[in-house]
């Protein structure tokens, strides 16, 4: 059981030691083999301290990358909206996973993410098979808006929730260029 595997692991760690003294039992027969193993000990504390505090901070400028580009990302999509007609944006992962938004969570921002990551990929897989080239944009009419999305390097999506009314040309210039600053933050 459990208990075994833990007095086995002691058992060796004992036997590894004991090459350097005595030690029979599991007890430490020696003041200078017990000094050798508090300072083994010491050691091993010290550096899975040193450890964990890598790890640590390794974590937290992740999360602080993580937490900037998120930013930069959500004032690309900001600056973008300023355009007009657009009602709302989202960069999004290839799962469909939402990485910023400006779509609001009445419209169902969630779903309407998971939806569009797999329009995309069902697109690129369509083109992949037909030798048809890489995807561009999709264009989504409906009688009140368009859904316009399109790829944001490999790691994104840029989705567009806009009025039907806007002017299409104008709308894709700027989904392209809000895409090429995504692809660049995204990396």
């Amino acid at each position: 059981g459990e208990g075994s595997r833990t007095t086995s692991f002691w058992q060796n760690l004992w036997r590894a030691i004991g090459k350097a003294g005595s030690i029979t039992g599991g007890f430490v027969t020696s003041p200078t083999i017990a000094s050798n193993i508090g300072a083994l000990f010491t050691i091993l504390l010290l550096m899975l301290t040193a450890l964990f505090g890598v790890y640590e901070k390794r974590k937290h400028d992740t999360a602080l990358r993580n937490s900037t580009k998120s930013m930069q990302l959500l004032n690309v999509l900001k600056e973008f909206k300023k355009i007009g007609y657009i009602e709302g944006s989202s960069v999004i992962s290839r799962n469909g996973l939402i990485i910023a938004s400006t779509i609001s969570t009445k419209t169902g921002a969630e779903k309407f993410s998971a939806t569009s990551a797999y329009m995309v990929k069902s697109v690129e897989v369509a083109l992949e098979r037909l030798h048809k080239g890489m995807l561009n944009h999709i264009i989504l009419n409906t009688t009140t808006k368009r859904v316009i999305a399109t790829t944001a390097g490999k790691k994104g999506i840029l989705v567009c929730l806009i009025k039907s009314q806007g002017n299409l040309g104008l709308m894709l210039l700027e989904i392209k260029k809000a895409a090429n600053k995504i692809e660049k933050i995204l990396g």
